[in-house]
């Protein structure tokens, strides 16, 4: 039974703020695959990217989401390149809804340019090689069970797009899990 979410998309799609909010919204515990990966190595992810290797980097993400793959009722944020391997989306299938993230790529650039990267696949490269990447991936983050499109606005308000596309998602009976409706004929938060 799939009782985990899992968040997808491009770097700065803002998996990591929807996420926190989704899981306050839902109840349920917030797990950043990177973030956990940066407390477990004692460095962040451009550190281990220059120190070890992409290669390293990730196998200890796969591990990650193996060990995420095994518990319950989570909101995971994945880090961006994590479903281009396909053993990563096997785990993920198995275990999660998959919500996939899509911003357009003027958003994610601007997003880029007000923060400092700590996103080793983006720092090192110029816009035109962003923009490659961004191309080749969108393919990989659409065929998550749940696709939003997020926008130029608060996180709330995205998270609150994400949730309403949850419970469509869930009301439609492809994922219904035999969750209590509310009166509305709509799930509550703290059933999913």
């Amino acid at each position: 039974m799939k009782s985990n979410i899992a968040l997808i998309g491009f770097s700065y799609s803002g998996k990591s703020k929807i996420g926190r909010e989704l899981a306050v919204l839902l109840g349920r515990e917030f797990v950043d695959v990177d973030e956990e990966i940066e407390k477990e190595q004692g460095m962040d992810i451009s550190g281990i990217f220059q120190e070890k290797g992409e290669e390293y980097f990730r196998e200890l993400e796969h591990e990650k989401l193996e060990q995420l793959g095994k518990r319950n009722n989570l909101v995971i944020s994945v880090g961006g390149g994590a479903p281009t391997f396909k053993r990563n989306v096997d785990i993920l299938k198995k275990s999660c809804i998959i919500i996939g993230l899509k911003a357009r790529l003027e958003l994610i650039l601007s997003r880029m340019h007000n923060k400092s990267s700590s996103r080793p696949l983006l720092s090192s490269r110029s816009e035109k090689e962003i923009v490659q990447l961004y191309e080749e991936r969108l393919p990989i983050f659409s065929h998550a069970d749940i696709l939003v499109e997020v926008e130029d606005l608060p996180a709330r308000e995205n998270t609150e797009k994400v949730f309403k596309k949850l419970n469509s998602y869930l009301m439609s009976g492809k994922k219904s899990h035999g969750k209590k409706m509310n009166a509305a004929g709509g799930i509550r938060a703290r059933d999913l």
